[in-house]
């Protein structure tokens, strides 16, 4: 999934933004009876879309610059930065 979002970075195209909305949209959930994906694959999802210039993208940036994990929240900040 990591990839995935990644690749999506490198080629920005909105026809990714529902799925970058559901990788986003997947968190952890309470008391790891559902295991959602982790922090890094959902900041991945969120700096994909932040270099994709359509309002859904933009709406999910800021969506994210709100959320709980502070990854997430740097993620709507920026690029992706390669590691």
């Amino acid at each position: 999934m990591k990839i995935v979002c990644r690749a999506l970075a490198e080629v920005p195209t909105p026809s990714a933004i529902p799925h970058l909305r559901r990788i986003f949209d997947q968190k952890g959930r309470a008391f790891g009876f559902v295991k959602g994906l982790s922090e890094e694959t959902r900041a991945l999802a969120v700096a994909a879309a932040a270099v994709i210039d359509h309002p859904d993208a933009k709406a999910l940036t800021a969506l994210a610059a709100n959320d709980k994990s502070a990854v997430v929240r740097d993620a709507a900040q920026g690029p992706i930065r390669k590691k």
